[in-house]
C-alpha cells in the first residue's frame, strides 16, 4: 500500500522554499523596470507639487554639487539636512545631469526600481506588483515626493530581506545606510536585528550587524559633531517638540490633524494602517500556533514590527506630526498586507488545506490592496494630473508657483529673512534667504531651549563642540499675514484651507 509524501504547512507557516538560482533572471529585470516606471510616473504626477522641505534637500544637493558646500543658502554652512544620503545621491545626479529638478525624478525612479527588485527576489511577482503599487499610490508617501520616503521604504525592504536570509553582514551595511537616510530609522534597524537574532538564534550575528551599522554611519555623524557642534541635525531642536503650532497634536495622534484638514486621502492612509495591523496580527497568531513562520510569514511579522516599533518610539518622544514621519508605519503596514495576502492565496496541495478562514483572510487582504490603491488613483484622477499647486496632503503655506513668483520679485543680491518656510524661496531666489534652517545663528535660540530641556550627559556630549555664531544680517524680511494683499510688495498665497493670505516684504533697519 503506497503512502502519500507529507506536504509543507500552507500559508504563513510554510517551510522555506528551495534556494533560487543566483544571479539576475529576466523576471528580475522586468520587476526592476516596472518599479522604475512607477517611480518615473510618480515623478511626472507629483513633480510640480513637491513639499517645501523637499526643496530644502534639493538646495543642499545643488550647493554641494556646484560649490562643495554643506549649506542651504550659498556661503552659510548649516546642519539642517535630515537625510544626508538623500542629499549625496541627489548631488551626484546633479553633477551628472546639471539639472537639480530632473535629478529628483531620476533618483525616485532608481529607488523604486531597486525596491521592486528586492520585493521580487524575496517574494515573487505578486508581492512586487501589489507592494510597489500600494507604496506609490499612498497619499502620505506620494505627497512627500522629493523627500527620503522611498529611500526609507527601500531601506526597510532591504533590512527585512537580509534579516530573513540571515545575512548579518549585509544587514549591518544596510542598517548603517538606513541611519544615514534618517537618524530615527535606528529604531527600525534595532527592531529588525533583534527579530533576526531570534529567528536564526545568532546573537553574535546580531551584534556584528549592529556594530557594522555603527561603523557605516559613524563617519558622517562624527564629522557633523566636530564641524557643526552636533552629531544630529539641528532641526531636532525644532521638530522634537510639537508645541502649540499643531493645535495639541503630536506624533502619536497627529493623523487626526490630517483627518480634519484632508479627510479623503487620510482615510485611505488610515485604512491601509488598519489592514496592515490585522495582517501583522495574523502573522503573530500563526507564530503562536505553529511555533514557526516561513519566509512570507516572518517577513509579514518583520514589516509590522518595523513600522510599529518606529511609531511607538516616535509617539513616546512626542515630536511634531509631519506626515512624512509616518513613512515606516505606512510602509510596514502596506507590505505586511501584501505578503499575508500572497501567502493566504498561494496555491498549495492538498487543496483542502485552503480552509475557509484562509480563503476569507486572503480575499479580504487582496480586496483591501485593490480597494485602497484603486480609490487613491481615482482621487488623483479627480484632482488632475500632473498635480499643480498642492499635493493631496500638505502642510505648506503657498503653492510652488506662488513661492517662485515671490522669489523672482525679491531684490537680487540682497539678504532676506524667510517668513518661516524657506525651501522654494531659497532655491529660486537670486538673493540669499535666511532663517533658522539656513543660518546657525538664527537656530541658536531653539538649540538653547532644547539644551535647557534636555540636560543629560548624552546631550551635553552632543553639543560639546558647539560654538555660538552671530546671525547673518538681513536687509529685508518676508512676513506671512492673515489678510489679502492690498498694496505693492505683497503677494497672495493660498493657505491649505483655501483662504487667501499674503506675503509682505518689509525693509529692516540697518
Amino acid at each position: 500500500m503506497g503512502s502519500t509524501a507529507p506536504t509543507p504547512e500552507a500559508g504563513l507557516a510554510a517551510s522555506d522554499p528551495p534556494p533560487r538560482r543566483r544571479g539576475p533572471r529576466p523576471s528580475d529585470v522586468l520587476a526592476a523596470a516596472y518599479g522604475a516606471a512607477m517611480g518615473a510616473l510618480l515623478s511626472v504626477v507629483a513633480g510640480r507639487a513637491l513639499p517645501d522641505d523637499a526643496m530644502i534637500t534639493l538646495s543642499y544637493a545643488r550647493n554641494l554639487a556646484e560649490r562643495g558646500e554643506w549649506a542651504l543658502t550659498p556661503g552659510v554652512a548649516a546642519n539642517t539636512a535630515t537625510s544626508p544620503l538623500n542629499v549625496w545621491l541627489e548631488a551626484g545626479l546633479v553633477v551628472v545631469t546639471g539639472r537639480p529638478e530632473l535629478s529628483v525624478g531620476i533618483l525616485l525612479a532608481l529607488t523604486v526600481g531597486l525596491l521592486a527588485l528586492c520585493l521580487h527576489r524575496q517574494h515573487g511577482a505578486p508581492v512586487c506588483g501589489a507592494g510597489v503599487l500600494l507604496l506609490v499610490a499612498n497619499p502620505f508617501l506620494a505627497s512627500a515626493t522629493g523627500l527620503e520616503v522611498y529611500l526609507t521604504a527601500l531601506a526597510i525592504v532591504a533590512l527585512v530581506w537580509a534579516a530573513s536570509a540571515g545575512h548579518f553582514l549585509v544587514l549591518g551595511i544596510v542598517g548603517g545606510l538606513a541611519v544615514l537616510t534618517r537618524p530615527d530609522l535606528a529604531i527600525v534597524v534595532l527592531a529588525v536585528v533583534v527579530l533576526a537574532a531570534a529567528r536564526h538564534r545568532r546573537v553574535g550575528g546580531a551584534l556584528l550587524a549592529l556594530a557594522l551599522a555603527g561603523i557605516v554611519a559613524a563617519p558622517w555623524h562624527v564629522w557633523s559633531w566636530l564641524r557643526f557642534g552636533s552629531a544630529v541635525p539641528d532641526t531636532l531642536a525644532v521638530k522634537a517638540d510639537a508645541g502649540d503650532s499643531w493645535g495639541g497634536y503630536t506624533y502619536g495622534n497627529g493623523i487626526g490633524h490630517y483627518l480634519g484638514y484632508w479627510p479623503e486621502p487620510t482615510r485611505l492612509v488610515v485604512a491601509g494602517l488598519a489592514v496592515g495591523l490585522v495582517a501583522w496580527l495574523a502573522c503573530l497568531v500563526q507564530l503562536v500556533r505553529h511555533r514557526h513562520l516561513g519566509p512570507r510569514g516572518w517577513s509579514g511579522l518583520a514589516f509590522g514590527v518595523a513600522g510599529g516599533a518606529h511609531y511607538a518610539a516616535m509617539s513616546a518622544l512626542g515630536g511634531a506630526p509631519f506626515f512624512w514621519y509616518y513613512t515606516p508605519a505606512v510602509v510596514g503596514a502596506a507590505l505586511a498586507t501584501v505578503v499575508v495576502a500572497d501567502a493566504a492565496l498561494r496555491p498549495v496541495r492538498p487543496l483542502r488545506s485552503h480552509t475557509p478562514v484562509r480563503i476569507a483572510a486572503g480575499a479580504l487582504a487582496g480586496l483591501a490592496v485593490v480597494g485602497i490603491a484603486g480609490a487613491t488613483l481615482v482621487q488623483d484622477a479627480e484632482r488632475g494630473v500632473p498635480w499643480s499647486g498642492f499635493a493631496p496632503v500638505r502642510v505648506n503655506w503657498a503653492t510652488p508657483a506662488q513661492y517662485e513668483a515671490i522669489a523672482a520679485a525679491l531684490p537680487p543680491g540682497s539678504t532676506v529673512e524667510s517668513p518661516g518656510e524657506i525651501g522654494y524661496l531659497a532655491f529660486h531666489c537670486r538673493c540669499r534667504v535666511v532663517d533658522y534652517f539656513s543660518d546657525p545663528g538664527r537656530m541658536a535660540p531653539a538649540i538653547d531651549r532644547f539644551r535647557a530641556d534636555h540636560d543629560g550627559p548624552i546631550w551635553r556630549l552632543n553639543y560639546l563642540h558647539r560654538r555660538p555664531q552671530a546671525p547673518v544680517p538681513a536687509a529685508y524680511r518676508l512676513v506671512y499675514e492673515a489678510a489679502p494683499p492690498d498694496g505693492p510688495g505683497q503677494w497672495p498665497v493660498t493657505f491649505p484651507g483655501d483662504r487667501v493670505k499674503r506675503m509682505r516684504l518689509e525693509a529692516l533697519a540697518p
